[in-house]
């Protein structure tokens, strides 16, 4: 038997070009992924690293200390506008989708990385356990009360397909604040390009979904969020066939279908963040049917094993 584990990094776009100002650039290790923030200010740099970590400790499932640690260990949670906004943007892409996004995959999530360290796919009943605590509509809010609820015992949230683009979002809302006008906020693969490049639109490369190192084609963007949900971010494969880091909430497995990666142009992170992911999960038709006319949706590119073939 066959069996190999393929982690890529997380960043499937680029920032390319030539700049007539001299550009600042940091890295740090946030929300499970390389944070980079791309400006000719110095000060963006510290400026969008703190906001992101003050999400980071909100949303992150790995700090014990998180408000939302806290929600999946208790089931209940006196909540904040934060949480509670994440919450029910997750639930209109629940019903868009027929409950294809759903951050209630928290349980499956936990098997499947685990598995995915052991080279293994997990066994029936893990996945069936697994898929009983599956489902949004199980999560009530209190709006009187201020908080959030679990009906069944055991779910667990993960945010994982929408927060990284609300950090994005919530940093440049910062820098704009200080009155920075140009940079790129880079959250593992979510981005957003802060009005210009020395006068010019940011070019972000867009990265071939199986050629490491090759784009597959350029972006000019100007105070736009791009992201790309794929399957060669993080996968394993098992007799040469593919597994995808991004679970169908429907079958407890990885999503399997003809789609490689799918980018969304944007007017916000969150959106580009959420989208990508609702169209990886419904794939190209259907996906791009529901969200093509999605409010802040500016462009959808869908990459299939056909246009991989005959590029």
């Amino acid at each position: 038997m066959y069996r190999k584990i393929i982690i890529f990094g997380l960043v499937a776009l680029s920032i390319i070009g030539c700049s007539q100002r001299k550009m600042y650039s940091g890295k740090r290790f946030l929300m499970g992924t390389i944070v980079e923030v791309v400006s000719p200010y110095p000060e963006a740099i510290g400026i969008a690293f703190k906001e992101i970590e003050r999400v980071e400790n909100i949303f992150s499932i790995y700090r014990k200390d998180s408000p939302v640690a806290h929600l999946n260990k208790t089931g209940f949670l006196n909540t904040n506008f934060e949480i509670t906004l994440l919450v029910e943007k997750s639930k209109r892409f629940y019903e868009l989708t027929g409950g294809q996004f759903d951050i209630t995959v928290g349980t499956l999530t936990k098997i499947w990385k685990q598995a995915f360290q052991e080279n293994r796919i997990p066994n029936k009943a893990e996945i069936k356990n697994a898929l009983a605590l599956v489902g949004l509509d199980k999560v009530y809010i209190d709006r009187t009360n201020n908080s959030i609820m679990f009906n069944v015992k055991g779910m667990q949230i993960d945010f994982g397909a929408i927060a990284k683009g609300y950090a994005v979002d919530c940093a440049v809302k910062e820098l704009k604040i200080k009155g920075i006008d140009s940079a790129i906020v880079n959250v593992g693969g979510n981005l957003y390009c802060l009005g210009s490049k020395s006068g010019q639109s940011w070019q972000i490369g867009l990265q071939h979904p199986r050629t490491k190192n090759k784009l597959f084609t350029t972006l000019k963007l100007k105070d736009l969020a791009v992201a790309t949900s794929g399957d060669y971010e993080q996968y394993m494969e098992i007799n040469k066939k593919r597994y995808s880091h991004i679970i169908n909430p429907k079958t407890g497995y990885p999503v399997d279908n003809n789609v490689m990666s799918v980018t969304v142009i944007a007017k916000d992170a969150m959106t580009a963040d959420a989208v990508g992911t609702c169209v990886f999960l419904l794939g190209k038709e259907k996906g791009t049917a529901v969200f093509n006319n999605y409010p802040g949706v500016e462009k959808i590119i869908v990459i299939t094993k056909s246009d991989v073939q005959n590029n």
